[in-house]
């Protein structure tokens, strides 16, 4: 779906300036960094790189949404976010279960 697409232009948009990005979310960041030079997973449990994986994961749908304005795509705004708050909500869902796996 289209929706899908602009919400993954928005990451690359956002990642596309890497020391603007490391400026907001450090914490995933070093997540990513560490997972490329050494394979390192660890740091995907962290608190920190958790919520900053869901800031981004929102700011994205933000991004997308901008992309299609500034591009002349006509969007149903009731019927963007109603989709986005879906895969958002099951996001965070997802996320959540890693930090109750990493209290136990």
């Amino acid at each position: 779906m289209m929706w899908d697409l602009l919400h993954e232009l928005g990451h690359a948009a956002i990642r596309s300036n890497w020391i603007v990005y490391r400026s907001k979310y450090p914490a995933a960041a070093l997540e990513i960094e560490k997972r490329i030079d050494e394979g390192e997973t660890k740091y995907r449990r962290r608190v920190g790189c958790i919520v900053d994986r869901m800031r981004e994961e929102v700011e994205a749908w933000e991004v997308g949404l901008s992309i299609a304005e500034k591009s002349g795509i006509p969007i149903n705004y009731g019927q963007y976010w109603k989709y986005a708050n879906k895969y958002v909500a099951s996001y965070m869902h997802h996320l959540s279960d890693k930090l109750l796996r990493r209290s136990l």
